[in-house]
């Protein structure tokens, strides 16, 4: 029989207190154009006039420039029945032939043929504007016509003596002369008269030397609502060699012509008031007139227009013989600087003023005029100017004369004003009216009395139009109206037409070339031309740029209905094969309107620009709200004179180049070198670079000649695409609904979210779109929210779900995943050695693939812990390594043999204090010191078990001396006995279990208990004894 023992304290404390007794124990956790010159994109008004250009060039002989073998009449209608004719042509009024020796012959000429007072249109009734007679040619013909007028003066200063020299002889070359005819818009002709001519006799001295100048001379006539353009050209064609010991300075154009209206050589000449022109006016009276001239005669008048393109400097009204000698002293100009009645701008209708005073009746009147001087007139260099003559006539009833019969508005001008004159002979009183486009409903517009001494005369009006216009041509009738004497009807002018061209558009020019090599002759210059062709003839000129005091010079003239220019830049504009040469080009409309201008460069060593892009700018993003994207260029480098510059860029490599739209903020220089300039910033259109795709934007600078630099690439990539991260981690996989979290990173919402769930490794598994109804998320945050529905994911399966996040333009982003891992719900088992279980087994559940290390499980190594009071494990079933998670029904089984055992005993018994007496003292329920006193009996066998008792020390009082016999016992049933040194059976169990035997005793049932006899307490103190519990194997 297998005892164990346990040896327990005894503790008892005897005090004498007189008032209290008490007890004590013994022992007791968070990113232009600069223009060429500052007037070459003016636009010119009919209200005024550009500066004249005297170097304008002749117009070209193009295709719409019919040759002809004789200068005929011709004629346009000056009212409605064609009883009044404006005739006009060259030299006298007979048809003129090619075999000319007479400058007088090619002279400008207007007549008025009065069918209505000269029924038979004989030749001598024609109304002249020219004083005609005859003379004798050099083939022995008589010439009838204008032979006491001159076109061409030549006005040169001697550059030895400072004298003015006047060269007006310039006679046809033999077989020189050429007659051309062009087709006019409205049905009449136009007439061109080209020759060439040597100056012949000077009236002021002689210069050595000048008859060696050749000079071509073109004269063109356009009819014009009721006048005559005349434009007069005077070209330097002579040959280098014959003039090298002479140039041509200070030269002026010059013409004077002597005047005659109805028979009379001695006409009053009148201002037209405003510096308009002069103007002449005669009625025939019986006693001059000739015999075949019905009674009575009517009025005339003979106007002069100097505001016109081109027009001439200076203009004088004068006798016959101040006009001849019109640079003496006291002549029309008095010498080559000279002014003219341009600088009195006198009233209307008053006469001109001669040194002072109004010239006697008897002055045999002419018309003089004079271009400004020209610093010097050089091979290929031309000088004009242009006038307009008309001739009226004037009957009793009031007459209008309009200072244009035609007139334009450009879009941004809100009004127009025309200005003109009225005529009565008798009533001072005047009413004018107009009408807008045929409109029947005249309206008045001006009402004006004049002084007597006024009749007869012009009288300024004007007619302001704004409300009436409209964004078209359109057409205004004028008419004047007089006060009639009483009894009499009011007598009316004739309606007048003014015709209102809408210009809605500028002239635009494109050369074919903007650059080539220097020649060595002349170079042609071809190019196209949009315009509408109402506002032809348009002129197109050119300028040398590196010449600072060049001047445009015309260069041809654009008609009818061509599209299509050229011309050649004659060989002394460009001399020297090794120089760069630069030239302006622009046209000018009818109406004076500039186009745009081109540069032509001619270069025998071209240079290419180049341009550095500024740091960081190879690479741009890409933003769907960008409207444009600027890209910083740090300098420019290019020939100086090569300006401006063009930026142009380029699409990926299958666009096509394209300017950005504006210059190059580089400036001009007169260096023909490499020059380096700043840089700037340009925009490339957002609306170039499509969303969504990365782009390749090249840029090139192209000078002012198309001369381009190498290209640079600018990579436009996309914004970085959304950045996802879910909160899921990896997690056992229970056949649960999963709510997938997470943050998405982008600028452009609203965004959408795909998953898919790839089952134990498979894959192949196709992305399912996250409906918007399923879709939480906050577009502040980006915190996003959908449920995978749990019969997606059914337990026994590991899964992996991949999400991945889209932006608004469908970037995407890199695809997130977690995974669901099939679980094993691992068992650990405790068993005794009947494979009994002796204790509830343990789930732990762990990721299919996985190891256990069960050493390191709190909840085993606790129960191991306390079945180890009970039980004897056995050490073969404790697992020595890791267990792989390999299977689903995976387990470990603990192994343990029963055992007799105590599983807690107390460290003492404590009885307490009490107070002495002479009376008997008892304790039956004693404090248990410590653990309880509990057996364990888990022996397969069941061979049942005992519990016996002993006292093996008495109790002593703390002097060591003075014991305390008999007085410690225990009670069993009904039985208490005195333990003393002899073992006593307290306890007999045939079974196995635990069993709590302290906590089974009780006051007054079995357990410890302590009586002492009276007067057995020999010694107040501290008293401590032992006592032996045996557990014995058998009962």
């Amino acid at each position: 029989m297998k005892k164990k023992n346990i040896v327990f304290s005894l503790i008892l404390l005897m005090t004498f207190i007189l008032a209290i007794g008490y007890i004590t124990k013994g022992a007791s956790l968070e990113a232009k154009t600069g223009d060429l010159s500052k007037d070459e994109n003016k636009t010119s008004n009919n209200t005024g006039l550009s500066a004249p250009i005297q170097r304008q060039a002749q117009p070209a002989l193009d295709a719409s420039w019919i040759p002809v073998d004789t200068a005929r009449r011709e004629s346009v209608n000056l009212d409605e029945t064609g009883e009044l004719q404006l005739v006009y042509k060259f030299g006298d009024m007979f048809d003129t032939p090619l075999n000319i020796s007479s400058y007088l012959q090619l002279i400008p000429n207007v007549f008025l043929r009065d069918l209505k007072t000269y029924p038979d249109g004989v030749a001598p009734g024609d109304i002249q504007a020219l004083y005609r007679n005859s003379i004798l040619t050099e083939e022995g013909d008589y010439i009838f016509g204008p032979n006491t007028s001159q076109s061409i003066v030549l006005g040169v200063k001697n550059p030895e003596t400072g004298d003015d020299m006047v060269y007006k002889t310039f006679n046809p070359i033999k077989n020189s002369a050429k007659f051309y005819r062009k087709e006019t818009a409205n049905g009449s002709g136009a007439l061109m008269a080209k020759y060439r001519a040597k100056p012949k006799e000077s009236s002021l001295g002689s210069l050595p030397g000048i008859m060696n100048f050749e000079f071509e001379l073109t004269q063109v006539m356009y009819p014009e609502k009721g006048n005559i353009r005349i434009e007069i050209y005077l070209k330097n064609i002579t040959p280098d060699d014959a003039i090298r010991d002479l140039s041509l300075d200070n030269v002026a154009l010059m013409s004077y012509f002597d005047t005659f209206l109805s028979d009379n050589d001695e006409v009053p000449i009148r201002y037209l008031g405003n510096n308009r022109g002069l103007y002449i006016e005669q009625t025939d009276a019986l006693a001059n007139s000739p015999i075949w001239a019905p009674e009575p005669r009517a009025t005339y008048r003979l106007n002069y227009y100097f505001q016109v393109p081109n027009p001439v400097s200076n203009w004088s009204g004068s006798s016959y013989s101040d006009a001849l000698y019109m640079l003496k002293p006291n002549g029309a100009f008095d010498g080559l600087n000279g002014s003219g009645n341009e600088a009195d701008n006198g009233i209307a209708g008053t006469p001109i003023l001669l040194n002072g005073i109004v010239p006697p009746p008897s002055y045999d009147t002419a018309m003089a005029m004079k271009s400004a001087i020209v610093p010097t007139l050089k091979y290929g260099d031309s000088i004009s100017y242009s006038y307009k003559v008309g001739l009226q006539k004037i009957s009793e009833k009031p007459s209008i004369i309009l200072d244009s019969n035609e007139g334009f508005r450009l879009t941004d001008q809100g009004t127009h004003k025309i200005t003109g004159q009225w005529f009565d002979s008798d009533s001072t009183k005047m009413k004018l009216y107009y009408s807008i486009d045929g409109g029947t409903n005249f309206k008045k517009f001006e009402e004006k009395e004049i002084a007597l001494n006024e009749l007869g005369t012009g009288i300024d009006f004007s007619l302001e139009l704004s409300k009436d216009l409209k964004d078209e041509d359109q057409e205004i009738l004028i008419y004047a109206e007089d006060f009639p004497e009483p009894e009499k009807e009011p007598l009316k002018s004739e309606v007048v037409t003014y015709k209102l061209i809408y210009v809605d558009s500028n002239p635009v020019i494109k050369l074919d070339k903007n650059n080539g090599r220097v020649p060595v002759d002349t170079y042609k210059v071809t190019g196209t031309y949009i315009d509408d062709d109402k506002y032809k003839p348009t002129t197109v000129f050119y300028k040398k740029l590196q010449d600072p005091d060049s001047q445009y010079k015309e260069a041809t003239v654009i008609n009818g209905s061509e599209s299509t220019f050229e011309f050649l830049i004659p060989k002394t504009e460009i001399v020297n094969s090794d120089k760069s040469y630069m030239f302006a080009i622009r046209a000018k409309n009818k109406y004076e309107i500039e186009s745009n201008v081109e540069v032509l460069k001619l270069s025998n060593n071209p240079s290419k620009p180049a341009f550095n892009l500024g740091s960081g700018e190879a690479t741009k993003v890409l933003s769907p709200t960008a409207k444009s994207y600027p890209i910083t260029i740090t300098d420019f480098t290019h020939i100086g004179f090569y300006y401006p510059l063009d930026m142009q860029y380029k699409i990926d490599e299958v666009g096509s180049w394209q300017s950005i739209g504006t210059k190059i903020n580089t400036t001009q220089s007169s260096s023909m070198t490499a020059v380096t300039e700043s840089g700037q910033k340009i925009e490339i259109p957002a609306s170039a670079l499509a969303f969504g795709k990365k782009h390749d934007v090249y840029l090139k600078v192209v000078d002012q000649f198309g001369i381009a630099s190498d290209p640079q690439k600018v990579e436009f990539i996309m914004p970085e695409s959304p950045v996802l991260t879910v909160e899921n981690k990896d997690a056992p996989s229970l056949g649960e609904a999963q709510v997938v979290k997470g943050t998405i990173q982008t600028e452009y919402f609203p965004a959408k979210f795909q998953y898919k769930i790839e089952k134990n490794g498979e894959t192949g598994s196709a992305y399912r779109e996250v409906a918007d109804k399923d879709l939480t998320i906050d577009p502040a945050t980006g915190k996003f929210s959908f449920t995978i529905e749990g019969s997606l994911l059914p337990e026994g399966a590991s899964y992996e779900i991949f999400v991945k996040g889209f932006d608004a333009y469908s970037q995407e982003s890199a695809e997130v995943s977690y995974r669901l891992i099939e679980v094993i719900h691992f068992k650990v088992k405790f068993v005794n050695s009947k494979s009994v279980t002796i204790h509830p087994e343990i789930t732990i559940d762990r990721e299919l693939g996985t190891t256990i290390d069960l050493a390191l499980e709190n909840e085993v190594q606790d129960t191991l812990t306390k079945l180890k009071k009970q039980y004897t494990l056995v050490d073969s079933s404790i697992p020595s390594t890791p267990i792989d998670m390999d299977s689903s029904t995976a387990f470990w089984e603990y192994k343990f043999t029963g055992r007799l055992t105590y599983m807690s005993y107390p460290e003492a018994f404590d009885f307490g204090l009490e107070i002495a007496s002479f009376k008997k003292i008892r304790i039956d329920d004693p404090k248990v010191t410590g653990l309880p006193l509990i057996v364990s009996d888990t022996r397969e066998s069941e061979p049942g078990w005992s519990l016996n008792v002993k006292l093996t020390q008495e109790l002593l009082n703390e002097d060591g001396k003075t014991p305390l016999k008999n007085a410690v016992r225990y009670k069993h049933g009904d039985t208490e006995t005195i333990l003393n040194n002899q073992a006593l059976p307290v306890v007999r169990k045939p079974s196995t279990g635990k069993y709590d035997i302290s906590g089974e005793w009780s006051s007054t049932g079995d357990g410890l208990k302590l009586e002492i006899a009276p007067g057995a307490v020999n010694a107040l103190g501290k008293y401590h004894g032992e006592m032996l519990f045996e557990l014995s194997e058998t009962p």
